[in-house]
């Protein structure tokens, strides 16, 4: 639910030119809801490997042309580059949500004797700087790998065993017994933080709706952009060609 709160308030607040998304679901499919979005570039799932590695070789790519094309122009980040440039010429950031690392792990983790964590790994080290954000969920497993020390900003919501806290240097006696729903404790200083629904109805159902009208509000404020300024898209291939 965090995921789609983000990708929705991500829609309802900024222009499909200036954020794209793209989600690798590894979980139960709440992530589908996204395609609802005009940001939303593609969502992959755990079985569609073929997407999965086009989509990473992507990622991977315009990771390599914003460096090279920051360095050449002698912006030190895109922060710098999108206040340089007039705004038709401003890089996008771009927001790769992973659902379910766990998920990921046994499958997609295992693609090519590892290639896709190592290229995931590489986006994470280098992706900041020139736009490319990655926000993943899981659970312990996520935090005893390298992707754990590489994750800047990290959020211990309810657990099933509150000694788990440590894991994100915080001390497990200063958090409640009980934790409410969305309630979540960010790593080292234990700061609470709420993570709010899309709308009153917290089902799953009332959330991709929820979803799907931010979806078509924000395609009604950007029907006029271009395509070149819409997020590249990953579609699925035919099985069959007559």
């Amino acid at each position: 639910q965090i995921l789609r709160t983000i990708a929705g308030s991500l829609a309802r607040t900024h222009s499909a030119a200036d954020v794209h998304l793209y989600g690798i679901d590894c979980g139960n499919g709440a992530l589908n809801a996204l395609t609802r979005l005009p940001h939303c570039g593609a969502v992959v799932g755990r079985n569609q490997t073929e997407r999965v590695v086009r989509l990473i070789a992507r990622l991977k790519g315009e990771l390599t042309r914003r460096q090279d094309l920051l360095a050449d122009a002698g912006f030190a980040d895109i922060g710098e580059q999108r206040a340089a440039v007039p705004e038709g010429e401003r890089l996008p950031h771009i927001v790769v949500l992973l659902d379910r690392w766990e998920g990921w792990l046994p499958t997609l983790g295992e693609y090519d004797h590892g290639d896709l964590t190592d290229q995931l790994t590489a986006m994470m080290r280098e992706g900041a700087s020139v736009g490319l954000h990655m926000v993943m969920t899981g659970d312990r497993q996520i935090l005893s790998t390298r992707i754990g020390s590489l994750t800047e900003d990290k959020y211990g919501l309810r657990l099933a065993d509150r000694s788990d806290f440590s894991l994100i240097g915080i001390n497990a006696r200063k958090i409640p017994e009980e934790i409410p729903p969305g309630r979540g404790y960010r790593n080292e200083h234990g700061t609470e933080t709420q993570f709010a629904l899309l709308t009153e109805d917290a089902t799953g159902q009332g959330q991709a709706a929820a979803l799907a009208a931010i979806g078509e509000a924000a395609a009604a404020r950007d029907a006029e952009l271009p395509r070149d300024r819409r997020p590249f898209r990953v579609d699925v291939l035919p099985t069959r060609i007559n």
